[in-house]
């Protein structure tokens, strides 16, 4: 996840980050090697100020990132200090629990992510069916809630659940945690 101040040039026009395995990233638009725009980071609104890089997922490689601020005719009107980032395990949000409830409900419970807030902006509780979990149930924005309870989980049907923690800004998401998936069949 990549964060930045908002431009304040009058000439602003947008902005692109811009990824290096070495920690030299020179402003010049377009990038030269080994720096790369990975295609995510385009942003016209000066107010759009973070995005997220998971053009690398996984990589065991610390990354080096500068933001450039450009006119519209590509010219450098600011940039970033150059900083470095190398990508993180994805933490365990334990197994699942399940519970039938009265009226046809399901009760599904996890274990709260434990990192940082900031790194932290919503769960996922997906579901699906054959083994897969790809389809978003319902999204949580409380670090806090350890549980939901759904009315879409039919009887006599085997689904696939796990729940993920998700950090996400307006140029895209990650995912920081999530659970193992359970393999669930409601009586």
């Amino acid at each position: 996840m990549l964060d930045w101040s908002a431009s304040i040039h009058p000439a602003f026009h947008h902005y692109t980050a811009l990824r290096s395995p070495e920690r030299e990233i020179a402003p010049n638009y377009p990038p030269i090697a080994p720096a790369v725009d990975w295609g995510d980071s385009y942003a016209t609104d000066r107010f759009v100020t973070s995005a997220v890089d998971a053009s690398i997922i996984p990589s065991d490689t610390r990354w080096f990132y500068r933001v450039m601020a450009y006119d519209a005719e590509g010219g450098v009107v600011g940039s970033s200090p150059v900083r470095g980032a190398q990508l993180g395990e994805v933490d365990d949000l334990g197994e699942l629990e399940m519970e039938v409830l009265p009226g046809d409900r399901t009760r599904i419970g996890w274990q709260p992510y434990q990192g940082f807030s900031r790194c932290f902006s919503s769960y996922r509780v997906m579901f699906g069916t054959a083994g897969t979990a790809n389809t978003i149930l319902t999204v949580i924005s409380g670090q806090e809630v350890t549980e939901t309870e759904t009315d879409a989980i039919h009887p006599d049907t085997t689904y696939a659940l796990r729940v993920q923690a998700v950090r996400a800004s307006t140029l895209g998401s990650f995912v920081v945690a999530e659970s193992e998936v359970s393999s669930y069949t409601a009586p």
